[in-house]
């Protein structure tokens, strides 16, 4: 009698869990824009605002980086952030880490709850050079977490960025603000109004503009790159045979602020009232106002 014999084999599969602890960069941490000082010195960030020394302006305040630790279980974490330079380009002196740590939290340790996320918002301060070159300037702080629970060491990068931006403006006036040639009744006064866009109307009064030697103001400007200016401006005063009269409400064709091109450069083009005053005497007026364009 033939015999069968039947084999069972029976596989058995083992799974050791697994914990998917994650640091995540949840948000670049800029320095911001400043001015430096020639002689160089520090500058920190902290809540989003930047301190500087030695003279140096600020043009940009940054933003906290933001670092995102999760876990899936209850999690006892211990975590480390060190960072040491930033670089720029055309072979600049680094700028100097010389500290970084997380907004607020006096220890960088504690407990996690199961499925939850702790944000820690990080600052920095930094040390630069005497005559630092202008440009941007890029590294990396490094924060490292251990999960004591689950016995997970993890270390992420984090980016840190910080511009620095040349130190000068400068304008040149390319054709002068111009009310040209008005007429007005002996004893009447008004407002004329040459516009930014080089238009002209009377606002107010028995006045009237003769012939097109009229014109707005135009100026160059340079400045650094896709920085942003404030345009602000003092009333002037023409003088001359009679009262003096006052250039108001001027305007640019900006606004109060100006964002600089790619190329450096661009033009602001003027606009103002002036005001003509009763029994003005006829004659020739000059005069100044002040314009004011900073970072």
């Amino acid at each position: 009698m033939r015999g069968i014999c039947i084999f069972f084999v029976i596989f058995s599969l083992y799974l050791s869990p697994t914990f998917a602890q994650t640091i995540e960069c949840g948000r670049d941490l800029f320095i911001g824009t400043i001015i430096p000082s020639i002689n160089g010195g520090t500058v920190s960030l902290s809540s989003g605002n930047i301190t500087i020394a030695n003279g140096a302006s600020i043009v940009q305040n940054g933003y906290n980086g933001e670092i995102l630790i999760t876990s899936p279980i209850d999690e006892e974490y211990s975590a480390n952030i060190n960072a040491s330079f930033l670089y720029g380009d055309n072979q600049a002196n680094e700028i100097k880490v010389l500290t970084i740590e997380s907004e607020g939290q006096t220890s960088l340790n504690g407990n996690l709850s199961a499925n939850s996320t702790k944000v820690l918002n990080t600052n920095a301060s930094l040390e630069y050079y005497p005559a630092q070159k202008i440009g941007k300037y890029s590294g990396y702080y490094t924060i490292s977490v251990e999960f004591k629970n689950s016995n997970k060491y993890i270390v992420e990068m984090c980016p840190i960025t910080l511009t620095i931006q040349e130190t000068d403006i400068i304008l040149s006036e390319q054709t002068p603000l111009n009310f040209g040639s008005i007429s007005k009744p002996i004893s009447g006064g008004g407002i004329a109004r040459i516009n930014h866009d080089n238009s002209k109307s009377i606002l107010n009064g028995d006045i009237e503009f003769l012939g097109s030697d009229s014109s707005h103001g135009e100026f160059y400007i340079s400045a650094s790159p896709n920085t942003t200016v404030n345009i602000d401006f003092n009333d002037g005063i023409l003088k001359g045979t009679g009262q003096d009269m006052i250039i108001t409400n001027l305007t640019s064709n900006h606004g109060t602020t100006l964002t600089i091109p790619e190329n450096g450069k661009t033009t602001i083009y003027i606009g103002a009232d002036l005001i003509i005053n009763n029994k003005q005497e006829s004659g020739t007026y000059k005069g100044n106002y002040e314009l004011f364009v900073n970072y």
